[in-house]
């Protein structure tokens, strides 16, 4: 028969037993909770700092709307910015990879913790534009009584420059090597890179700029971007700088334009029109701040 110290002495060894594995039991939790602790932790810290990285980006993109103008080396940085929000430091940059190609670069750091975005920008580059342009007139055809002249001696000619003179051309003179043909047949619709003339319309909403339809005019004067997503027709009026159309292009009684053009349709000049080619004009009417806006190219990439 048991006596009574030994039933004590078995309750307290079993109570100590009981405590110790509570003890082990709640050492656990904690671990588990620290654990989970220091894990929401650094969720919080990484969503902190890929916010920022992207402010960064954003930042750097914006304080730099116009990057092109061969004015940058490759792979040399450019825009660079930094900041904080909330508790991370952040920083952006721009980083020419080609002609009008760019790579945007967003960093940020919450603690130990780290977090970068890249993206792909396209940029549109006055100067890239006139070095690659393929003809005066790049259309379906050309139609021109013998009153008409194209004339493309003048391209690079700083006599038939803007106000602002003549510096696209000469960034371009300087890298161009071919001579501009007068005219060349169109591959496709008119294009400024990976810029259809549709996605320019819905940049540009200025009619003076760019006509959703046919464009008509009699008796003007006007310089810069002129783009219609039909035909244009000028009477007896005068164009300085970059013309594009998704239709025909008509000149009449002595009308000229002093630049390029591109057009899908067919470009016909009567009554001793003319088309001067001008890479001054042309390149200074696609200085233009919202054709210049860059295209995304690439979704972002995140390196953690």
């Amino acid at each position: 028969m048991t006596s009574a110290a030994g039933r004590d002495g078995v309750t307290l060894v079993t109570a100590l037993v009981i405590s110790l594995a509570l003890s082990v039991l709640a050492h656990g939790a904690l671990t588990v909770a620290r654990l989970e602790y220091r894990a929401a932790s650094a969720g919080v810290a990484h969503l902190e700092a890929d916010a920022a990285a992207r402010e960064g980006l954003k930042a750097a993109i914006e304080s730099a709307p116009v990057p092109a103008r061969l004015a940058n080396d490759l792979w040399s940085p450019t825009a660079t910015v930094s900041d904080s929000l909330g508790r991370a430091a952040y920083g952006g940059e721009l980083i020419r990879i080609a002609d009008e190609t760019w790579l945007a670069r967003g960093s940020a750091k919450v603690g130990r913790v780290s977090a970068t975005v890249v993206g792909a920008l396209w940029a549109l580059d006055p100067a890239v534009r006139m070095v690659e342009a393929a003809a005066l007139v790049s259309s379906a055809g050309v139609s021109a009584d013998s009153s008409a002249t194209l004339i493309t001696s003048t391209f690079f000619d700083p006599e038939h420059a803007g106000p602002s003179g003549c510096a696209w051309g000469s960034k371009a003179e300087q890298t161009r090597s071919a001579p501009l043909p007068a005219w060349t047949r169109a591959a496709e619709e008119p294009r400024l890179g990976p810029l259809s003339l549709d996605s320019l319309a819905r940049r540009i909403d200025d009619p003076q700029v760019m006509a959703k339809g046919d464009l008509s005019r009699s008796g003007s004067s006007s310089t810069g971007l002129l783009a219609a997503l039909g035909d244009i027709e000028l009477i007896a009026s005068h164009h300085s700088g970059y013309v594009l159309a998704l239709g025909d292009v008509v000149l009449r009684s002595g009308s000229s334009i002093t630049g390029l053009v591109d057009a899908a349709g067919i470009v016909s000049l009567f009554d001793s029109s003319s088309v001067r080619a001008s890479a001054c004009w042309a390149a200074e009417a696609l200085d233009h701040p919202q054709a210049l806006r860059p295209v995304t190219l690439a979704a972002w990439i995140e390196p953690f």
